[in-house]
């Protein structure tokens, strides 16, 4: 119910902000106030909210509406739904839906970045093959999974600064994002990869940490191993703009 909530909400949002969390509590309040007088479950059908959309509902007097006409349809008109082919339902709901099909994104998305048509794709299909619940969840996994990915992979720029008059070189090493702990061992092989291949372990290593806003107790502990293994290699480390509260939390393991 609040997969298809939240569902209905963003397909209706039209450029207004949407509150999730309000979303959540409206329809937990409204299940709890039924619940006294024996009301079936509260939830939203994307099929009748494309329908009242499509008919110029505008307030939510159209719910008031509605029910009224519910409740005198079925006391009157019971009997004569049988003869309503469904095939006619069918096209009602259709005309009403098809508004909601932004096939115009694709060529922006193919254009700008590739990557996100991969939980567009699965989510399309989930949706056809197994209900739109499950290819909600299948969507969200599929872009939770892609957003872990480039946490845990983050870019790292290695430039080899050549010796000069002034200074004997270094190897200057910038990581493009925070530091968290799924990312510490990628940026620590990078850092130690950079050590050993770029300088051949004969330049001292300088990482950049002005994108660096934050770390957690992991990133830290990672840092820590890091500037020990290059004292137990004799070589040079160098921290360059980090901080304080990193730096304290490095300090404070190495006590």
């Amino acid at each position: 119910a609040i997969l298809d909530l939240i569902a209905i909400v963003s397909a209706f949002a039209r450029g207004r902000t949407l509150d999730a969390t309000q979303e959540i509590i409206t329809l937990g309040v409204a299940n709890v106030i039924g619940s006294f007088f024996g009301s079936m479950p509260t939830s939203g059908a994307l099929s009748r909210s494309a329908v009242n959309l499509t008919s110029g509902v505008r307030t939510p007097a159209g719910g008031l509406v509605t029910g009224v006409m519910v409740l005198l349809s079925l006391a009157f008109l019971t009997p004569y739904f049988t003869y309503i082919p469904k095939s006619t339902l069918a096209a009602v709901i259709m005309s009403a839906v098809v508004h909601l099909i932004d096939y115009e994104i694709l060529v922006p998305l193919w254009r700008s970045k590739k990557s996100d048509l991969v939980p567009l794709t699965v989510t399309f299909l989930a949706c056809l093959l197994l209900g739109p619940e499950w290819g909600i969840l299948l969507g969200m996994g599929v872009n939770l999974s892609m957003l872990l990915y480039s946490v845990a992979t983050p870019t790292v720029n290695v430039t080899v600064v050549p010796p000069s008059n002034d200074s004997r070189g270094h190897v200057l090493v910038t990581p493009r994002h925070g530091l968290s702990y799924p990312g510490t061992s990628h940026i620590r092989g990078a850092v130690t990869k950079a050590g050993l291949r770029q300088a051949a372990g004969s330049l001292p290593i300088v990482i950049d940490c002005s994108f660096i806003d934050a770390a957690d107790y992991t990133s830290a502990k990672g840092i820590k191993g890091m500037i020990d293994e290059f004292q137990l290699r004799g070589q040079s480390l160098v921290f360059l703009g980090m901080k304080p509260g990193i730096t304290q939390m490095v300090q404070a393991l190495h006590k």
